[in-house]
């Protein structure tokens, strides 16, 4: 009787691996983007809807920022898009509103605990969770 339990939340989780990658932390978001890439996901380009709602994301073509789904699929993780930053200036820009952040510095992405944002309505996502990142180091 366990065995068919356990068996059905393999298959369960099975499932939803297929629509919907697991993601462990930290991780850097070019390793995220490369393995979503690989694993056929669609990765949502958003940017925030106006400068007055900066905690609001619409899609767009060329945005700021990334969004995955969650495993479970009730909320979406966002990630900044860039995969380093050059200036503490564009890290702090890009990064202060959907996460907690160190010192603002250069260098590659570290995503500690991802900023979680919901679906409000068709192309427009709300912040849920403030993330945590990190430059240049896990």
């Amino acid at each position: 009787m366990m065995k068919d339990k356990e068996e059905k939340q393999d298959r369960k989780k099975t499932e939803f691996t297929e629509n919907r990658v697991s993601m462990e932390f930290p991780a850097s978001t070019a390793s995220l983007v490369s393995y979503y890439q690989k694993q056929k996901n669609r990765l949502i380009y958003v940017e925030p809807a106006n400068a007055f709602q900066l905690d609001q994301l619409v899609e767009s073509e060329n945005g700021s920022y990334l969004l995955v789904p969650s495993d479970r699929g009730d909320f979406y993780y966002v990630f900044p898009a860039a995969t380093k930053f050059d200036s503490p200036q564009n890290f702090a820009r890009v990064s202060a509103v959907y996460n907690r952040v160190g010192q603002a510095s250069t260098g590659e992405v570290w995503i500690h605990k991802p900023a979680r944002v919901v679906k409000h309505q068709d192309n427009l996502w709300v912040l849920n969770k403030k993330g945590e990142l990190s430059l240049g180091r896990k």
